[in-house]
């Protein structure tokens, strides 16, 4: 039987040639061999997609091939998705969505396919989004979560409308707050500044900042 880390190489080497088709190749073969979908999620595709944003942070990848790179990793992700054993009930709901004036999408679907490849119900608003909007949303589906993203930083600045909405409705302790996106990983500490309960660093963080907030599930 051939190792995750083979497939890794393989899925990441497609990725950089851009070649959709072996990057589907690379995962057929691995369910072929058996190996689990949620070990494959975790060791090749979300190990090399982190190898991408190395390099695009590197600016070795253009915005361009990045935009293509995403779509490839968003079908390895759909894929597999469909081979996940799924919990009977969902562990919890979550309202996700991109900062009104933020029209950036990639970030945001990545982590929303994660959620669900955990067994979280997501309900995805989009990009550009009211804070109001966020958790009136959260409020109607009774969400635990909302996980909002920002590209930019005048757009992040803005997201602590979203802490003083839910203080002023009294529901700090019922709705977590959680950020994401390039001005929270530059700094560290900004997610703090916007009222926020934590931040995540990418997709895998944010199903374990999700895991770790949210204590009892819900539908």
């Amino acid at each position: 039987m051939t190792d995750s880390e083979t497939y890794r190489t393989q899925f990441l080497d497609a990725l950089l040639a851009l070649d959709q088709p072996r990057a589907q190749r690379a995962i057929q073969d691995a369910l072929a061999e058996h190996l689990p979908a949620q070990e494959l999620i975790d060791r090749v595709v979300n190990t090399a997609l982190e190898d991408v944003r190395a390099k695009q942070t590197n600016l070795d990848i253009t915005l361009s091939r990045m935009y293509i790179m995403a779509r490839i990793v968003e079908d390895a992700l759909n894929r597999l998705l469909l081979a996940v054993p799924r919990p009977p009930e969902p562990l919890g709901t979550v309202v996700i969505g991109t900062a009104r004036g933020d029209y950036h999408g990639l970030g945001r679907r990545l982590v929303a396919t994660f959620l669900r490849v955990a067994g979280f119900k997501v309900v995805d608003l989009g990009i550009s989004i009211e804070n109001a909007q966020f958790v009136n949303m959260a409020v109607s589906v009774k969400a635990r979560a909302i996980l909002v993203s920002a590209l930019l930083i005048h757009t992040a600045e803005e997201l602590i409308g979203i802490r003083e909405i839910l203080r002023a409705r009294d529901l700090d302790d019922e709705i977590k707050f959680i950020v994401g996106g390039a001005p929270f990983n530059f700094d560290p500490e900004f997610w703090q500044q916007v009222g926020a309960d934590a931040m995540a660093r990418n997709a895998t963080d944010a199903v374990a900042v999700v895991r770790r907030l949210i204590a009892q599930p819900n539908g």
